[in-house]
Protein backbone atom coordinates (compact mmCIF):
# COMPACT_ATOMS: atom_id res chain seq x y z
CA UNK A 1 0.00 0.00 0.00
CA UNK A 2 2.95 2.22 1.09
CA UNK A 3 4.36 1.42 -2.56
CA UNK A 4 1.10 2.54 -4.39
CA UNK A 5 0.68 5.65 -2.04
CA UNK A 6 4.46 6.64 -3.15
CA UNK A 7 3.66 6.29 -6.60
CA UNK A 8 0.78 7.98 -7.25
CA UNK A 9 2.52 10.73 -5.55
CA UNK A 10 5.29 10.71 -7.80
CA UNK A 11 2.90 10.94 -10.46
CA UNK A 12 1.31 13.38 -9.39
CA UNK A 13 4.24 15.89 -8.98
CA UNK A 14 5.42 15.17 -12.33
CA UNK A 15 2.07 15.89 -13.53
CA UNK A 16 1.81 19.48 -11.58
CA UNK A 17 5.31 21.05 -12.74
CA UNK A 18 3.37 24.14 -14.75
CA UNK A 19 -0.26 25.64 -15.05
CA UNK A 20 -0.25 23.81 -18.42
CA UNK A 21 -2.86 21.07 -18.29
CA UNK A 22 -1.27 17.73 -18.05
CA UNK A 23 -0.75 15.73 -21.43
CA UNK A 24 -4.16 14.53 -22.83
CA UNK A 25 -5.95 17.88 -21.75
CA UNK A 26 -9.10 16.99 -19.65
CA UNK A 27 -10.34 15.96 -23.02
CA UNK A 28 -7.22 13.55 -24.12
CA UNK A 29 -5.08 14.32 -26.94
CA UNK A 30 -2.01 15.70 -27.32
CA UNK A 31 -0.13 19.05 -25.88
CA UNK A 32 0.18 19.98 -30.08
CA UNK A 33 -2.63 22.15 -31.66
CA UNK A 34 -3.55 21.41 -35.32
CA UNK A 35 -6.16 23.81 -37.17
CA UNK A 36 -7.97 22.57 -40.59
CA UNK A 37 -6.14 22.61 -43.95
CA UNK A 38 -6.79 26.31 -45.17
CA UNK A 39 -6.20 24.56 -48.65
CA UNK A 40 -4.05 27.26 -49.92
CA UNK A 41 -6.98 29.97 -49.30
CA UNK A 42 -6.69 32.83 -47.05
CA UNK A 43 -10.20 32.64 -46.40
CA UNK A 44 -11.03 29.52 -45.06
CA UNK A 45 -14.10 28.68 -43.31
CA UNK A 46 -14.22 25.09 -42.06
CA UNK A 47 -17.83 25.79 -40.82
CA UNK A 48 -20.29 22.86 -42.35
CA UNK A 49 -23.22 23.67 -44.25
CA UNK A 50 -25.30 21.31 -45.25
CA UNK A 51 -26.32 21.32 -48.66
CA UNK A 52 -28.64 23.95 -49.74
CA UNK A 53 -31.62 22.63 -51.32
CA UNK A 54 -32.14 22.97 -55.00
CA UNK A 55 -34.71 26.27 -56.06
CA UNK A 56 -38.39 25.46 -56.69
CA UNK A 57 -38.94 26.02 -59.98
CA UNK A 58 -40.98 29.19 -59.95
CA UNK A 59 -37.73 31.42 -61.14
CA UNK A 60 -38.22 32.84 -64.54
CA UNK A 61 -34.83 31.90 -66.70
CA UNK A 62 -34.09 33.25 -70.51
CA UNK A 63 -34.28 30.68 -73.00
CA UNK A 64 -31.59 29.76 -73.27
CA UNK A 65 -30.13 30.84 -70.17
CA UNK A 66 -27.94 33.35 -69.55
CA UNK A 67 -24.72 33.42 -67.56
CA UNK A 68 -26.00 35.73 -64.96
CA UNK A 69 -29.08 33.48 -64.53
CA UNK A 70 -26.89 30.40 -63.92
CA UNK A 71 -24.09 31.69 -61.34
CA UNK A 72 -27.35 33.57 -59.11
CA UNK A 73 -28.69 30.81 -59.12
CA UNK A 74 -26.56 27.84 -59.02
CA UNK A 75 -23.16 28.93 -58.02
CA UNK A 76 -23.30 32.19 -56.47
CA UNK A 77 -23.76 32.92 -52.49
CA UNK A 78 -26.40 30.74 -50.86
CA UNK A 79 -27.14 28.58 -53.60
CA UNK A 80 -26.30 24.68 -54.17
CA UNK A 81 -23.26 25.25 -55.84
CA UNK A 82 -21.94 28.17 -53.09
CA UNK A 83 -18.55 28.49 -54.82
CA UNK A 84 -17.76 32.14 -53.82
CA UNK A 85 -17.35 30.28 -50.19
CA UNK A 86 -14.46 29.04 -51.39
CA UNK A 87 -13.22 30.49 -54.56
CA UNK A 88 -13.37 34.07 -53.52
CA UNK A 89 -12.29 34.71 -57.45
CA UNK A 90 -16.07 33.76 -58.14
CA UNK A 91 -17.37 36.58 -56.69
CA UNK A 92 -19.93 37.89 -59.18
CA UNK A 93 -20.88 36.51 -62.69
CA UNK A 94 -18.12 37.89 -64.68
CA UNK A 95 -15.59 37.20 -62.41
CA UNK A 96 -16.27 33.76 -61.82
CA UNK A 97 -16.81 33.33 -65.91
CA UNK A 98 -13.54 34.71 -66.12
CA UNK A 99 -11.95 32.92 -63.54
CA UNK A 100 -13.45 29.56 -64.84
CA UNK A 101 -12.37 29.99 -67.86
CA UNK A 102 -8.43 30.40 -67.34
CA UNK A 103 -8.89 27.55 -65.63
CA UNK A 104 -10.34 25.69 -68.75
CA UNK A 105 -13.69 25.46 -67.25
CA UNK A 106 -15.87 27.92 -69.55
CA UNK A 107 -15.71 29.23 -73.13
CA UNK A 108 -17.31 27.99 -76.67
CA UNK A 109 -20.28 25.36 -77.04
CA UNK A 110 -19.14 22.73 -75.28
CA UNK A 111 -17.42 23.81 -71.67
CA UNK A 112 -16.02 21.24 -69.52
CA UNK A 113 -18.19 22.72 -66.48
CA UNK A 114 -21.50 20.84 -68.32
CA UNK A 115 -19.69 18.05 -69.26
CA UNK A 116 -20.73 14.74 -67.34
CA UNK A 117 -17.56 13.40 -65.96
CA UNK A 118 -15.24 16.12 -66.84
CA UNK A 119 -17.11 18.91 -64.65
CA UNK A 120 -16.25 19.86 -61.37
CA UNK A 121 -19.93 20.11 -60.22
CA UNK A 122 -21.68 17.25 -58.42
CA UNK A 123 -24.41 17.32 -60.53
CA UNK A 124 -22.03 16.81 -63.52
CA UNK A 125 -20.55 13.88 -61.71
CA UNK A 126 -17.78 16.16 -60.16
CA UNK A 127 -16.64 16.70 -56.71
CA UNK A 128 -17.93 20.36 -55.88
CA UNK A 129 -19.04 21.42 -53.81
CA UNK A 130 -17.38 19.52 -51.11
CA UNK A 131 -19.13 17.30 -49.16
CA UNK A 132 -22.57 16.14 -49.51
CA UNK A 133 -22.65 15.53 -53.58
CA UNK A 134 -25.72 18.10 -54.66
CA UNK A 135 -28.01 16.66 -57.46
CA UNK A 136 -29.98 19.02 -59.18
CA UNK A 137 -31.90 18.10 -62.44
CA UNK A 138 -33.08 21.75 -62.94
CA UNK A 139 -29.54 22.85 -62.87
CA UNK A 140 -28.42 20.26 -65.10
CA UNK A 141 -30.56 21.26 -67.65
CA UNK A 142 -30.57 25.16 -67.45
CA UNK A 143 -26.55 24.74 -67.66
CA UNK A 144 -26.95 22.37 -70.35
CA UNK A 145 -29.33 24.46 -72.46
CA UNK A 146 -27.04 27.75 -71.33
CA UNK A 147 -23.77 25.07 -73.03
CA UNK A 148 -25.85 24.31 -76.18
CA UNK A 149 -26.62 28.18 -76.86
CA UNK A 150 -22.57 28.69 -76.93
CA UNK A 151 -21.84 28.97 -73.34
CA UNK A 152 -21.46 33.04 -73.32
CA UNK A 153 -20.20 34.93 -70.99
CA UNK A 154 -23.81 37.16 -70.84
Amino acid sequence: MRRLASTCAVIFALGCESDELPLGGPYGGNTELYGPNDGGYDNLDATYRPPVPPRDGNIVFSDPPAWNEIFAVYLGPGTIGYCTDCHPEMSDAPASFTWLEEHGYVGGPDPLLTNQGSSCLTWFGGNMPPGTPVLSEEAVNHMTAWAKAGGANN
